[in-house]
């Protein structure tokens, strides 16, 4: 069940990269690993339209941000409460080629 909702959150991943995005493009790369540092600090950056990385994140959020919606009904309580950190590259250099 948790391997299945962490391909989901790798999907929100892909679908987040906005409207804009090639419809084909996709990430070649997902790191997903729980954080279990304790800290209070939340990163998200998009460094550019090939990477994103965030640091003692919950799912929740992410999952939100990428589908543009308020709330998530029905989702187990770790999805808000554990962190975790991500960081997704897509293949080559697409900021390159735009």
């Amino acid at each position: 069940m948790i391997a299945r909702f962490l391909l989901l959150v790798a999907a929100a991943i892909a679908v987040g990269q906005g409207p804009a995005a090639d419809p084909e493009a996709r990430f070649e790369v997902v790191s997903i690993k729980r954080n279990v540092s304790g800290a209070e600090d939340i990163g998200i950056n998009q460094r550019s339209i090939s990477m994103f990385d965030s640091t003692n994140v919950p799912l929740s959020g992410v999952i939100m941000r990428a589908y543009q919606v308020k709330n998530m009904a029905g989702a187990p309580d770790w999805v808000s409460t554990d962190r975790y950190d991500i960081v997704a590259k897509a293949p080559g250099n697409p900021a390159a080629t735009k």
